[in-house]
């Protein structure tokens, strides 16, 4: 069977598809352009892109927070690994009599 397809006309009259994710190459493209070309892109947008835009943009920033509370994390175990290690222990499950033992040597 043949499909047929909506008019160009029609077609341009459905909403815009959500923007995709942002992405870190992405966003340094963005960056690198001017305060001009961005108004100027910002013009030519629909208020629903516009919108859909703002929407990528805080999901692209929450994952960057996430993103920052994570390695906050990471570094914290690492650190803690380190002073154990120092005092020659395995790590945070070393016992407090262990711990004592071992700071005062």
């Amino acid at each position: 069977g043949q499909a047929a397809k909506a008019p160009k006309e029609q077609r341009a009259a459905e909403p815009a598809a959500p923007a995709s994710p942002w992405q870190d190459a992405g966003v340094l493209k963005e960056l690198g352009k001017t305060e001009g070309d961005l108004d100027a892109e910002s013009q030519s947008m629909s208020l629903e892109e516009l919108r859909a835009q703002n929407r990528a943009i805080e999901e692209y920033v929450m994952q960057l927070v996430k993103q920052r509370d994570d390695l906050k994390h990471v570094t914290k175990l690492a650190e803690e690994r380190d002073s154990y290690f120092i005092l020659g222990l395995d790590g945070p499950e070393a016992t407090e009599a262990e711990v004592k033992k071992a700071y005062r040597n």
